[in-house]
C-alpha cells in the first residue's frame, strides 16, 4: 500500500502547516523543524547527501537506531522498524528484508505484513528521485533477555552486506510505558573537538578499563573521541543501580560541518550501556556566533545537520511514552546572535517557530499518565544572579524567539495538574527555574534555585513535582564554564559554583517528586579530577543541605 504524504521542496512546507520561516536566519530549515513528516521531508531532500551509497541495499534504517532506540517488552511491545529509500527500489526490497535482534547467536525477528506502510516523503534533490519512509511491525521474542542490543538488516538476494545498528533496542522487564519509579541522566555538551581533547592528551587519567580501543584505527590523533567526554560515560556505566536512560541535549560536536568528529563522537556513545535518547544544538549544525541569510556559513549549517542524520537520527522532534510520562525532543535552533553580559559571553540560539510552538501545544494536550518531559538544547531563560522576571526571559543565551510562548505552554500545562519538565545544557553551568506556586499571579516569576557544591561527592536535591514546570540546565560534560563574578545571590551559599566543572545530572524519579544530583569533575591545570570514591552507589548518595 502507497500513499502520497507529501512532495517537499526545499521552499515549501505542506507536511507541517505551512510556511512559517525564522527570521533573519536559516529560513530554509524553518519547515523541517517539527513533526516527523517535516524532518522526513528534510532527509528525503538529501537523501544521497545523507546514506550515500551503502553496503546495505535500497533501505537505509533510520528508526530505532543509536540516539532514539526503541523501549520494549519482550514478546508484547510491538517494535517499529523504519527505512527511508528511493520509492522505485524500496517495495521489491520489502519482501526480501531480514531483521535480526544482534544477541548471540543473531535472534531472527518476525514481521507482520499486516503492519507494512509506505509513504512517499519527498524528493531527492541531487538525483529528482522520490523517496519513501517504509515501516515494519515485529515483535521482540519473550525468550530474550532485558539488554541494550543492536538490531541486523539484511536484504536476501543480493551481494549487499547485513547492517547492523549499535545499540536500537532496549529490552526491559515489564511494560517500559508504564508508570514507575526511575533514574535517568541528563547529558550536554559534549563539544566533540579537534586538538587538545584528542587522545593524545589524557590518556594518563583514563580508567585501565577504558583504554582498549580509546584510538580509532585510520583516524588522525586530532579527531579522536573526547577522553573529556568518555570520563563521564565511564561514569554513567558504573552507577549502581543503573538508570534507565541516558538523555543528551545538543551541541555533541563542536563543528557540525566536520564529518570526522561525529565519526568520534558516535563511537563515544556506542561505550554507554544504557538506551540514549538525543537532539542536536547550535555547535550541530555549525560553529559561529552569528549568521545572516547571505552569510557563506549557511551551507555549513545544512551541513552539519546532514552531519547529525548521518550519525544518528533523522528526526527534529524525536517523541517516545516513557516510565509513565510522554517525551519529546525539541531543536532550538542555530546561533542567532552574539551578545557580552557582565563580561560573559552568549550565543543566543533562534529558537522555536510558530509551528513548533503548535506542535509544543499539541504534545502537552496529550494525556499522559505522570506528565510531559520535553528535552533541547537553548533554555527558554538565563540569568546571572537572581530572579528571572517576565523582562529576563530570552536575554541572554536563550531563545531568540519563542521563550515566552514555551513557559506560557508550559505554565498552562502545570496549571491543569500535570507535571511538566525541559531539560537543556548550552549555558555549561547548572540551573533549576521552578515555579513556587502554579497558580500564581505572577506566572514568569520562576524561582531559581542552585544546590551545587564545588565538593567531589554529588548529593541529591528536591525537585519537587508541586513546583513545576522545572526547566533545568546541566552543565558540560566537557568544556566548564569559567565564572568570575562576586555571587551576592541569596540562592548561592560559600562552596557553590554553577560552573567550573564537567559532568552530567542525575535524576531520581517516583511519584511524589524528583531528585537530582550533579556528578562534577574538577578541571584545573589540564587534568580531570576523580567524583569521591562511593559515588557510583547511587541508593546512598547524601542529601544537599
Amino acid at each position: 500500500m502507497v500513499r502520497s504524504l507529501c512532495a517537499l521542496t526545499l521552499l515549501t512546507a505542506a507536511c507541517n502547516g505551512g510556511g512559517d520561516v525564522l527570521s533573519p536566519v536559516y529560513p530554509q530549515f524553518a519547515p523541517f523543524r517539527h513533526g516527523e513528516a517535516g524532518s522526513l521531508g528534510y532527509a528525503a531532500l538529501h537523501f544521497t547527501e545523507i546514506y550515500g551509497v551503502r553496503d546495505n541495499g535500497p533501505l537505509h534504517p533510520v528508526r530505532p537506531v543509536l540516539g532514539y532506540p526503541a523501549f520494549v517488552q519482550p514478546g508484547v511491545t510491538r517494535v517499529s522498524v523504519e527505512y527511508l529509500g528511493f520509492c522505485d527500489s524500496g517495495g521489491d526490497a520489502l519482501e526480501r528484508i531480514q531483521i535480526s535482534l544482534a544477541t548471540t547467536p543473531p535472534t531472527p525477528l518476525t514481521i507482520d505484513p499486516s503492519g507494512t506502510v509506505i509513504h512517499r516523503v519527498g524528493y531527492d534533490r541531487k538525483t529528482a528521485r522520490a523517496v519513501c519512509w517504509v515501516r515494519l511491525l515485529t515483535v521482540i521474542p519473550a525468550a530474550v533477555a532485558p539488554g541494550f542490543y543492536g538490531l541486523v538488516h539484511q536484504v536476501t538476494g543480493t551481494a549487499k552486506k547485513a547492517t547492523t545498528v549499535p545499540s536500537a533496542v532496549a529490552v526491559w522487564n515489564g511494560d517500559p510505558a508504564a508508570g514507575r519509579d526511575f533514574s535517568f541522566v541528563h547529558l550536554s555538551d559534549l563539544h566533540q573537538r579537534e586538538s587538545r581533547f584528542g587522545a593524545y592528551r589524557y590518556k594518563d587519567i583514563l580508567p585501565p578499563d577504558m583504554m582498549p580501543d580509546v584510538v580509532l584505527p585510520g583516524v588522525e590523533l586530532k579527531f579522536q573521541p573526547n577522553l573529556r567526554g568518555l570520563r563521564s560515560i565511564h561514569m554513567i556505566n558504573t552507577l549502581r543501580p543503573r538508570p534507565d536512560l541516558v538523555v543528551v541535549t545538543g551541541d555533541i560536536v563542536d563543528h557540525g560541518d566536520e564529518a570526522p568528529l561525529w565519526r568520534a563522537v558516535y563511537a563515544a556513545l556506542t561505550r554507554l550501556q544504557i538506551p540514549i535518547i538525543l537532539v542536536p544544538g547550535n555547535h550541530d549544525y555549525a560553529h559561529k556566533d552569528s549568521i545572516t541569510p547571505t552569510d557563506p556559513q549557511l551551507s555549513k549549517g545544512d551541513l552539519g545537520l546532514i552531519n547529525f542524520m548521518t550519525a544518528f537520527h533523522p528526526f527534529l522532534a524525536p517523541r517516545i511514552e516513557l516510565l509513565g510520562y510522554r517525551w519529546m525532543g525539541i531543536d532550538t535552533g542555530l546561533s542567532a546572535t552574539y551578545k557580552d553580559i557582565s563580561r560573559l559571553a552568549f550565543i543566543t540560539t533562534t529558537g522555536l517557530t510558530s509551528a513548533q510552538i503548535a506542535d509544543i501545544k499539541r504534545f502537552l494536550a496529550t494525556p499522559s499518565p505522570r506528565g510531559h518531559i520535553l528535552f533541547g538544547h537553548t533554555p527558554t531563560r538565563t540569568s546571572i544572579v537572581g530572579w528571572a522576571d517576565a523582562g529576563k526571559v530570552g536575554e541572554s543565551g536563550a531563545f531568540g524567539q519563542g521563550s515566552k510562548e514555551m513557559e506560557q505552554l508550559l505554565l498552562a500545562a502545570a496549571q491543569s495538574g500535570k507535571h511538566v519538565v525541559y531539560l537543556n545544557g548550552h549555558v555549561h553551568w547548572n540551573d533549576v527555574f521552578s515555579v513556587p506556586d502554579p497558580v500564581s499571579d505572577r506566572p514568569y516569576r520562576l524561582r531559581r534555585r542552585r544546590p551545587v557544591k564545588k565538593a567531589s561527592m554529588p548529593c541529591f536535591a528536591d525537585l519537587k513535582i508541586s513546583e513545576s514546570p522545572l526547566l533545568i540546565s546541566t552543565q558540560s560534560t566537557t568544556k566548564p564554564q569559567k565564572i568570575d563574578l562576586d555571587w551576592s545571590d541569596p540562592g548561592i551559599g560559600p562552596g557553590e559554583d554553577p560552573g567550573d566543572g564537567i559532568g552530567f545530572r542525575l535524576i531520581r524519579a517516583d511519584a511524589s517528586g524528583w531528585m537530582s544530583a550533579i556528578y562534577r569533575f574538577s578541571d584545573e591545570r589540564d587534568t580531570i579530577g576523580q567524583i569521591a570514591a562511593g559515588a557510583d552507589q547511587v541508593s546512598a548518595l547524601p542529601g544537599c543541605h
